[in-house]
């Protein structure tokens, strides 16, 4: 299958006899299904219950009931960005995976007009500042504004793999905190004084209190989450 990309190129091959099949893209990185011993089979029932568990919980309660309980402005958001994220994982460039999980993130801590610097910090507001460094996120805003403004293609799949996991936990998080909210622009209200509140004890010696308490305005857990899919190319764990 030959795409309008100066560097794109698919190719799937299927064995018959066996059932494995192999799809190629790019510059040599396939995807190998050898025997139907290895197909992860689950059933409608076992899906549901895997969506019903942690980090997936609070997500699948937000979207699947046809009555959304959140509001209006929440629950769009939420929606969009998972239905970015979902076609950017399904996609078959690097650069459009890298493309489709940044602007996810951005529906969901972005308004219109706001600068990358706003958006990395309310990154660290809802994640935390490991979680930030872990998914590397100041290089995968960069690789971002390269691609689309100067038409620098990702150097290599960890920005894009770092992407969506960045974005997969800012959905997890967000999901998990936006029924303490009543619209958007209040859970980023909220973010921007979590940021405003590390600022200010940021002046002070660590060793003594802390001018504002996390206590006082902190209403969600501040970390990332472990994703097994990006566990060759992050060195840090954290739950």
């Amino acid at each position: 299958m030959e795409q309008l990309h100066s560097q794109t190129r698919s190719l799937v091959m299927l064995e018959f006899q066996d059932g494995g099949f192999q799809f190629q893209i790019r510059s040599g990185r396939s995807l190998t299904q050898r025997s139907p011993k290895d197909i992860i089979s689950l059933s409608r029932q076992q899906i549901q219950e895997i969506l019903r568990e942690d980090p997936f919980a609070c997500l699948s309660n937000t979207l699947l009931p046809q009555s959304p309980t959140l509001p209006k402005s929440l629950y769009r958001a939420i929606l969009q960005s998972t239905i970015r994220l979902s076609d950017s994982i399904h996609t078959v460039t690097e650069s459009s995976r890298l493309l489709g999980a940044v602007t996810s993130i951005e529906i969901l801590t972005a308004e219109q007009g706001d600068s990358y610097e706003t958006l990395y910090r309310r990154l660290i507001s809802l994640l935390g500042k490991d979680a930030v460094e872990d998914f590397d996120a100041a290089t995968v805003l960069q690789a971002r504004h390269s691609y689309v403004h100067q038409g620098n293609e990702p150097e290599d799949t960890q920005i894009s793999l770092s992407a969506i996991g960045l974005a997969l936990s800012c959905l997890f998080r967000y999901a998990e905190a936006a029924s303490g909210f009543v619209t958007k622009s209040h859970f980023l209200d909220y973010l921007d004084l979590i940021y405003a509140s590390d600022k200010v004890n940021g002046y002070y010696d660590e060793k003594k209190p802390k001018v504002i308490s996390d206590r006082i305005f902190l209403k969600h857990h501040r970390t990332g989450y472990e994703l097994p899919f990006l566990a060759m190319i992050i060195d840090k764990r954290f739950k």
